[in-house]
Formats: C-alpha cells, structure tokens, sequence
C-alpha cells in the first residue's frame, strides 16, 4: 500500500494534462469514484497526511484517494474554487488560501449539526469529548449566523522562548509576571553572564522586520490574561474601535513601554529578520525571543545557513530550548498563552460529502493524531495527548511544549481573527516604542492612534 499512496501522490500534480495540473482541472477530468484532498506541503510537510491517507485507501478500495499536496497547491486549486469544482477536502493552511471570501461566500461546510453525534473512527468516543469547543473554528456572517468551518488539528502557539540550559548555568529563574521581568535585568546583570564579545546580553531581541512577532508572542497574552472574551475578541478583530482606549489596553500597553525604556531590549533588533533574530538568541546576545512553536525547526535550518557561525551548530546542540508565556501579565493573572488552531475544511454541497465526514472522523483516532503530533513537531490540538509512551521518534522541544500546552495552571485563550488594518500599525507602533519613542507620546496617544486605524477600516 505504501507504494500505492507514492504513486497517487504523484498523481495529484499531474492527474491534468497541464503542467503543474491543478489550475484547470475539474470535476470532469478525474475518475467518478475519485476523493480529492487539497493539502499544502510548504509548511508541515507530507509525511503527516500519508498515514492517514493510506489507512483511509485501505478501508475504501472502491475510492481512488488523489491528495493534491503541494507548496503551491492553494494557488493553483483558487480557480476551481472560483469555478464551483472544489476538492473534497481542505487543509486550512499555506499561502494563496482564500478562506476569508470562502466563507464570506457560504462555500465551506458547517459542522455544528454533524459534531453533535460524529465519533472517532473506530471508537464510541465523540469528537467533541478530545476536542475542546473552543478549539474549532467558527465565523458569524452579517446576519448574525454563526457556522463551525474548522475542524482542528494542530495547536500553535506564539510565546517567549529561553535556553534551560543557560539558565540554570547563569543561575535565572524565568521571569513569570510583570514584576519578575522588571527586575530581569538587574538580575542578569548580577549573574555575571556574558556574550562572546563581552558584553551582558540584553532581557530580549526580536525580528525587527518582523515585529508582529512582538505583538502576538509578547503583548497579545498580556491582553488576553484580562480573561474576557468579548474584550479580546474585540482587539483582534478590531470590530469595535473604542476598545483601544480601553483602560485595560492602555495599561498593557504602558507596561510595555515601561519595560522598554529600562533599556532591555537589544540593541539592532530593529534590523533583525527571523534568521538573524534567532541566531543572535541561539548565542545568548538575549535571554529571551518571542516566537511560534516552529522555532527549532528553523533554528536548524538557519544554523546550516550562510547567515551561520563556526559555533552556532555547537550551540544548537547544546541547546535546550524552552516555552514559557509571556512575562507582561499582572501578578495577580494567571500566565496565558493564545492559543490559534491549524485546522481543515470540507467544501459545502460538494458531491462526496459523506465521504469527506467520514475521513474527517480518521483524523481524530490516536495513531492518527500522535503521527501528526510527531511528523509536524507541534502540538495535537487533541486533549491530553500523552507523547510519553509513543514509539515515534518525538523531540524534546515537541514533548515540553504540548505538555505546557496541556497544563491545567495556564489560562488558554483562543484567538480566530485577524487584525485587519490594525494590524500594520499596532507593529509599527511598538517598533516606534523599542526605538526610543523619539515622538514623546503617551500610552494612551499611541491607543489612540490604533483607535483611528480601526475606525478607518470600519
């Protein structure tokens, strides 16, 4: 069989006679009895969706599985969507996905109905009994009506990465909440801990081209330990443009400057990418980076790069890489983290309907979701999944993370949205703030101006 689902795919890039194949290939030009699956490659790879694909042929022999798994695949499959000839599966995921106008359009299937009795394959079990009801996606149209599009499969999460192993070299307990982190200067300057040129590495650095990655990893949990949904919501769907001024926004937000101006952030960051960012981290320049669960994934990838020093695949090695929530909480909050689903779709009104419900059902059993686990090294967005006994080779950044992402001591809020036009100018302003807030303006002045942003696009 393991040879078969090689060969189908194949078969998903070239099943059309065109080039790459997907971009006018319709219902038309696949065989009757096909199962169509439109998965983007570039981000978690294929190796995850090949179990299941092959275990889902083997108990369906009349059904010619054609997976479309590809980098580009979401780009190539938009015309059929267009057209009205989609796949009959979809990984929500990757560049060139169109899921805003997709439901927008009333093209995706709502599963609110069908999860009221739908259980794991091959079990009794529900899937809303592994699947908490916060994980899934939803999405209220104009009218008020709310539909669950997502089925979730993985959890991602961005938060504030440290080396353990430096850490208790240089004698430093994380800083927890916001009166650990503004001692956490004082206190690696009394470790005596220094960079290779000398100096005493700074609290954080961050990809200053990039500095959503502040936002989200940094400030964002800060907002969301407050424990409101309607507030949060709110923020990240910039759906209501007097939340900025908010009292609780405002006061995260002067947190955040208050940490700044006690110089503790790196210097240069302003200029740094994500490669450069990370290696800067990797050799200790700062103690801390915000960042997503991708991150060893990358920092392997960018130690074997031209960016690279002579020491930086020995650092990596000794590495022990650690993820901890964001230190910006009040004391009296419990440490969040946001929490965002990587989830899958079925089309709506397709023609194999109850065949895309039945392979969905495939993707909650646990072989099935500790090989997700385990092939994408992120965390299951399944309860409890306990990685501990698994026979799969499972990385000790995967195992410490889904068990902080299990862990009962932390509030997890889930965001599903996104910022809009907030979103340029919230990075921009906290560029403006780690860059001396040379302008002179308030908290309550750069809220203000988030306000205008969201009420221009509104």
């Amino acid at each position: 069989m393991k040879t078969r689902i090689k060969a189908l795919l194949l078969s998903g890039v070239l099943v059309c006679a065109s080039g790459l194949g997907l971009v006018g290939c319709g219902k038309d030009d696949v065989p009757s009895n096909a199962f169509e699956v439109q998965i983007y490659a570039g981000g978690y790879g294929t190796k995850m969706w090949e179990y299941v694909l092959e275990e889902f042929q083997n108990d369906h022999p009349d059904i010619e599985v054609i997976p479309y798994m590809d980098n580009t695949v979401n780009t190539q499959m938009a015309q059929r969507w267009r057209s009205g000839n989609p796949p009959d599966f979809v990984f929500l995921d990757g560049g060139g996905l169109d899921k805003d106008n997709w439901l927008k359009s009333g093209l995706l299937y709502d599963f609110s109905d069908w999860l009221k009795t739908a259980k794991v394959n091959g079990s009794d079990e529900l899937i809303t009994d592994v699947v908490d009801s916060e994980m899934f996606n939803y999405y209220t149209d104009s009218k008020g009506n709310t539909i669950t599009y997502g089925m979730p499969l993985l959890k991602s999460s961005y938060g504030m990465w440290y080396d353990e192993n430096w850490f208790t070299e240089n004698e430093l307990s994380v800083p927890e909440n916001y009166t650990d982190l503004m001692s956490f200067k004082n206190a690696i300057d009394e470790s005596g801990a220094k960079t290779n040129g000398g100096n005493t590495p700074a609290v954080l650095c961050y990809p200053g081209q990039y500095s959503g990655y502040l936002v989200q990893g940094f400030i964002l949990p800060a907002l969301a330990a407050y424990n409101d949904s309607e507030f949060f919501n709110k923020i990240v769907l910039a759906s209501d443009p007097k939340v900025f001024e908010d009292e609780r926004f405002v006061d995260v937000m002067q947190r955040f400057m208050d940490f700044v101006e006690g110089g503790t952030v790196m210097s240069g960051t302003l200029s740094l990418d994500h490669t450069t960012s990370q290696l800067r981290w990797l050799r200790h320049d700062a103690a801390l980076i915000p960042n997503g669960l991708w991150l060893r994934g990358e920092l392997e990838r960018d130690v074997k790069g031209d960016s690279a020093q002579s020491g930086d695949v020995t650092a990596f090695s000794k590495l022990k890489m650690r993820y901890s929530p964001s230190p910006l909480v009040k004391d009296d909050q419990t440490p969040t983290m946001v929490v965002t689903t990587v989830s899958c779709a079925i089309p709506k009104n397709g023609d194999k309907t109850d065949l895309a419900l039945e392979f969905m059902t495939y993707l909650y059993r646990s072989d099935v979701t500790e090989r997700f686990a385990v092939y994408s090294d992120t965390p299951s967005a399944v309860n409890n999944l306990d990685l501990s006994q698994s026979q799969l080779e499972v990385s000790d950044v995967l195992a410490y993370t889904q068990s902080v992402l299990s862990d009962p001591d932390y509030l997890q809020v889930n965001k599903d949205g996104s910022w809009g036009a907030v979103d340029g100018e919230f990075n921009a302003i906290v560029n403006e703030i780690v860059d001396g807030n040379k302008q002179k303006l308030t908290a309550l002045q750069f809220c203000q101006r988030l306000k205008e942003k969201a009420q221009e696009q509104l």
